[in-house]
Order: C-alpha cells, then structure tokens, then sequence
C-alpha cells in the first residue's frame, strides 16, 4: 500500500503507512526512506521540510549504514532542495524584472535620463530575494552552471547594488568552472600535440646524436691521415728513407 502511495506521489499517505510500518519494524529501511522523500514532498515557500526529511535517511544509516540506498535517496533530495530554491528565485526574479520595465517606462515618458537607473533602484529589492534564493540553492548545488549563471546574470544587470563577497565568489568560480571546462574540451587535441611534438623532440636527439657522431668519426679519419703525414709513423714513410 505504501508503495502505490508512493507511484501515486499522494505524500500524506505515504507518511502514514511509513510510520505503520516503523511501529511494527524500526529497522525498514525501504519505510524510513519513503517517509523522508514524502516529507520533503510536503515542502511549501513558507514551510521547507528538507532537514527533517534528512534526519528520516540519518535513521536510516543507523540501520544500515551501507545501503546505497540512502546515499541516492541523500543525493536526489539534495537536488531537488537546490531545485526548489532555483524554482523560487527563478519567480522572484521574474517580478522584479516585469516591476523594472514598468517603472522604466514611466519614467522615459516623464523625460528621465536615468530612467533605467532610477527603475533598478526602485525593484532592487527583488533582485536581492532573488539572488538570496539562488545562493541558497548554490550552497546545495555548488557546481550548477545554471544557478551560478543566475547569480551572475542578477548581479551584472543590477548593477546599482553593493553586492557582497559571497556572490563576488560565486561568479568567480562560474568563471572558474567554464575555463575548467574549455580546457577538458581542448585537452584531447593538446595531448596529440603533445605526443606530435615529443616524437619530433625524439627525431632531433636521434639525429643530432647521428651527426655527432659522423663529425667524431671524420675527426678520427683527419688525425689518423696528419699522423701518416708525419716522420716516424708511417713504415711507407720510413722505408722511403731508407731507400734515399
């Protein structure tokens, strides 16, 4: 019953069967489980209940610290935290930029020449709620492209605001993350000219070690034609001598 509760996501449910089940076998891992992942379902804007669901799994590991289970049930709801706080940044972010258009508007027709400087300041706020939900869901997803663009993307456009050095770093290790990820793209091609350029290395010792070898042996073949030059070291030389 507990799992067709869970098929038919009908959370309540599920938590009510998953405590039956505990009452009757304290150590059910599969209830533990269904019971954390239906609490964190029951998640509302004014009501997060992702750490109580995470304890659910922690009483899980006490009953089988092994189960890989749980690290994929930690792991789903871990990213489904940094999805809901995306999805409510995501909301926010999208009122503030429909309240900045407005106000632009309204004041070109009054003539401003500030007009989009006056409208960031006047819906800043909502920026900053929208950035504060995309930090939230960064500190569960520290590696999200997508949330880290976000941030990026709020604090460029609303520039008028001091931002803090929590952000300041966030953009940077976007940065970070994209370079990171240029250099795996180029890497395939830097090892074949890496390998190009060590096979060419190796063909310039093998060949200097030839040539120096070649000028070692013409040098030999001089010496020994200046010694068949001199007195005394030749017998063609010597026998000569003897003739005269």
């Amino acid at each position: 019953m507990c799992k067709v509760a869970v098929e038919a996501k009908n959370h309540s449910e599920v938590i009510q069967l998953a405590n039956k089940i505990l009452e009757l076998d304290p150590k059910n891992v599969d209830a533990w489980i269904d019971k954390a992942t239906s609490t964190f379902g029951l998640t509302t804007g004014g009501n997060n209940r992702y750490d109580e669901a995470m304890q659910y799994l922690a009483k899980a590991s006490q009953v089988a610290p092994n189960d890989a289970r749980i690290q994929q049930a930690r792991v789903s709801l871990t990213a489904s935290q940094a999805w809901w706080y995306t999805v409510l940044g995501n909301e926010i972010w999208e009122q503030a930029i429909k309240w900045y258009h407005i106000k632009r508007n309204a004041y070109q027709q009054m003539g401003s020449w500030t007009a989009g400087t006056d409208a960031k300041k006047e819906t800043s706020e909502d920026a900053v709620k929208a950035i504060n939900h995309y930090l939230q869901a960064s500190h569960y997803a520290p590696n999200d492209l997508t949330i880290l663009e976000n941030i990026q993307h709020c604090a460029e456009f609303y520039d008028v605001v001091t931002w803090t050095d929590v952000v300041r770093r966030k953009i940077n290790h976007l940065q970070w993350l994209r370079a990171k990820a240029d250099s795996q793209k180029y890497l395939p091609g830097w090892k074949v000219e890496l390998a190009r350029l060590q096979d060419e290395l190796a063909r310039l010792q093998a060949q200097r070690g030839f040539m120096v070898e070649r000028r070692t042996k013409d040098t030999e073949n001089k010496s020994d034609r200046r010694r068949q030059r001199l007195p005394g070291t030749n017998p063609s030389w010597l026998t000569l001598g003897n003739d005269s």
